[in-house]
């Protein structure tokens, strides 16, 4: 009971490091775009900046601590063989290119009540957009984590068995 109970703990404290690691990357990513973007159209940077940060790095939060997640049912199903970085980097895509939709079903505040006074082809325009960036964002990032997991340590990671055998 109880040890499995902290075994879960261990796991959900992981999930949200990850999260909160690929939260602060996308948060930068992010507030770089929202530059460009602001100088590209003419508009505000001390706007756009910090919204855009912050969009991303929310955004990037919950698809870390999805795909860590993901990992870790992966590796609790006793799933046979280790995955490739190219299988590792779909899933972060597929995880990303969904999140959008996500975003946009829920009501998420001022930002989804602009986009949706928008004609039916911008709104599509821009939900394909974020998908595809969210997509290549999630693949990326997804790519790194498991190539940095298996060059760490097994001292310094603390694996049991099961997430020994999923990282290699």
């Amino acid at each position: 009971g109880g040890i499995r109970v902290q075994g879960w703990f261990r796991r959900l404290r992981g999930a949200l490091g990850i999260g909160a690691i690929w939260g602060a990357a996308g948060a930068m990513v992010g507030g770089i775009g929202g530059a460009i973007a602001g100088l590209v159209a003419g508009l505000p940077i001390g706007y756009l900046l910090p919204v855009a940060g912050l969009y991303t790095g929310a955004t990037t939060f919950f698809l870390g601590a999805g795909f860590s997640l993901a990992l870790t049912l992966r590796a609790s199903r006793r799933v046979s063989g280790r995955p490739s970085t190219g299988r590792v980097a779909a899933l972060g895509a597929l995880a990303g290119a969904a999140l959008p939709f996500v975003w946009m079903l829920a009501p998420v505040g001022e930002l989804l009540t602009d986009l949706t006074a928008l004609p039916m082809s911008h709104f599509l325009a821009v939900l394909l957009g974020a998908s595809a960036t969210c997509a290549a964002i999630g693949a990326g990032f997804a790519a790194a984590t498991m190539t940095i997991a298996r060059r760490a340590p097994v001292e310094l990671t603390g694996r049991d068995e099961s997430e020994s055998r999923l990282l290699g």
